[in-house]
Formats: structure tokens, sequence, C-alpha cells
């Protein structure tokens, strides 16, 4: 029988958790609904999560500009831990044919790091408030093709401590990129 150090363990595991970060997917979304145009998306739990762009078409080299909003439309609190902007959000974008789009490799080395660097902190939204983030998306995505792309967010909130935490996924917004 074999006797496995702690150390050894340790660098296995670590060595695996990097892995599985750096092969972990960016998520699922509905292609072919929707359009640039914000809906409003609220949720049986009373929050709403919009995700909406500064424009539905742009030319290969302009930013993409999306910006998700979470809105507490409920009567208690809610609380959010922030840490890294890529981290609290999983931004999911898909090309017309519904395949996932690659991270570019300035967007890889980012999402890398916003899974280990940052701070934890809990972040309070009271009733009738929203939190606003906005993510260069095409930064951090390859959508340098011409064609249309899906975007699609989801990030977790906690209605009541003691209780699980929700998942809420965003409405669907589509960008036609040009050439």
């Amino acid at each position: 029988m074999k006797v496995i150090t702690y150390s050894l363990r340790l660098s296995f595991t670590t060595a695996l958790i990097l892995l599985a970060a750096w092969l972990e997917p960016t998520g699922s979304a509905r292609p072919g609904a929707g359009t640039h145009r914000p809906k409003s998306v609220v949720s049986r739990v009373g929050l709403s999560f919009v995700a909406s762009l500064a424009k539905g078409a742009v030319s290969r080299d302009e930013p993409i500009t999306l910006k998700l909003t979470l809105t507490n439309n409920t009567k208690k609190e809610i609380l959010v831990i922030e840490s890294n902007p890529l981290a609290d959000y999983k931004i999911d974008v898909r090309d017309q044919r519904g395949t996932p789009v690659p991270p570019t490799p300035e967007g890889r080395d980012l999402l890398f790091r916003s899974r280990w660097f940052g701070r934890r902190v809990s972040v309070t939204i009271a009733p009738g408030e929203n939190k606003t983030d906005t993510f260069q998306v095409n930064k951090i995505y390859a959508m340098t093709d011409p064609g249309s792309y899906a975007i699609t967010a989801s990030r977790r909130a906690l209605r009541q401590v003691g209780k699980p935490w929700i998942e809420l996924r965003s409405n669907e917004v589509k960008v036609t990129v040009g050439r």
C-alpha cells in the first residue's frame, strides 16, 4: 500500500481544480429567441434580471457593451456576493448556429484570474433598488466573425439567510456583427 503525502494530495487537488476551471462550459442558452431590446424578466421570486445592449448592430471592431441589471421587486432585502464581476456572472455567448463562442486570449486570462483573485463582499439590495454591471463582451469572447450572436447571463442571489441560493437567468439579447 502506497502512502500519499499531504503535499502530494494538495498539489493533485489544486491541479484538478485548475483544470476544471479551465474546462468549465459557459452555460446554456436558447438560440434563436429575443432581440437586443431588454425584456422584463421577473422570476417567480420577485426579482428581475435584465440584459440589454447599447447597440443591436455593430461593426467588427466596435465594442459590444452588455448591461446587466438585477432589480429587487420584493418587500425584503436580498443579498448578492460580489467578488469580481466576471466571477459573479456567468455570461453565455452563442453564434448564429447556437455554438458557444470561445474566449479571446485576453478573455481566457481575465476569466481565469476572476476565479482566483478578488474580494468576497455581501451586498444588500433593498426593496425597489437595483444593481447594474456592464461588460465589453467582445473583449472577453471572440465575436469577430460577421453574424448574429445571442447573449444570456446568470448569477446567484440569496432571498433569505438560511435558505438556498437561487440562480437567476437573464433574458436573451442579440447583436449583429458586421464587416
